[in-house]
């Protein structure tokens, strides 16, 4: 049985891994935001993923896209409740951004980035993205 390493992990920070430092930013629902670091992008989007064919969720989720060089690695979805606050959302190891806070609606959630990501629009982070 192979085991399975993924580059997206979202976890509480264990003892000697970085913790995120960086500006707090509000993502309401729907909404992306496009974090390099390097040749990397990752792109976060606060979203209610679909359970059935045609219902959402009533939870938001992360969902998460790894791009390196211009192709995409990994997507991954992790779904958010009040348990995660403290959580960090690490990218081959490297912290990107720290869930702090929970709007009450479930419609945005807040973040703290990590210093040694550069967030961006999309189409404009360097090395190039989707």
């Amino acid at each position: 049985m192979a085991i399975v390493k993924h580059l997206l992990q979202f976890h509480a920070p264990k003892a000697g891994e970085p913790l995120c430092s960086g500006p707090e930013v509000t993502l309401t629902l729907g909404q992306r935001i496009d974090l390099a670091h390097f040749h990397t992008i990752v792109t976060v989007q606060l979203e209610r993923p679909r359970v059935w064919m045609f219902a959402a969720s009533l939870r938001p989720a992360l969902n998460c896209t790894v791009t390196i060089s211009g192709k995409v690695y990994e997507s991954r979805t992790f779904p958010i409740v009040a348990d995660d606050l403290g959580k960090t959302l690490f990218c081959a190891g490297f912290p990107c951004l720290s869930l702090t806070g929970l709007e009450a609606s479930d419609n945005a959630v807040m973040v703290v980035l990590s210093e040694i990501v550069d967030p961006c629009e999309p189409n404009t982070c360097p090395w190039g993205n989707d």
